[in-house]
């Protein structure tokens, strides 16, 4: 885990960085379906732009419980 903070000049600062994970590696299903160049079935497609949006609502939710130790 990393956490920046922005000190008294303005500038961005690690705060916090933890080097072991604290989560379970991503599953192998997690892994981009086609390769660079390749055609997308819609299929594809739509398991694509789930798993994105997973993943950004967990990103989302990891900021928001660093935002909240901020208060």
């Amino acid at each position: 885990m990393i956490s920046f903070a922005c000190d008294d000049s303005g500038q961005w600062k690690v705060s916090r960085f933890e080097k072991e994970h604290n989560h379970e590696m991503a599953p192998p299903y997690a892994k981009p379906v086609v390769k660079s160049g390749q055609s997308m079935n819609e299929h594809d497609k739509i398991q694509e732009l789930s798993l994105q949006l997973a993943i950004a609502k967990d990103r989302a939710d990891t900021f928001e419980r660093q935002a909240a130790t901020y208060k």
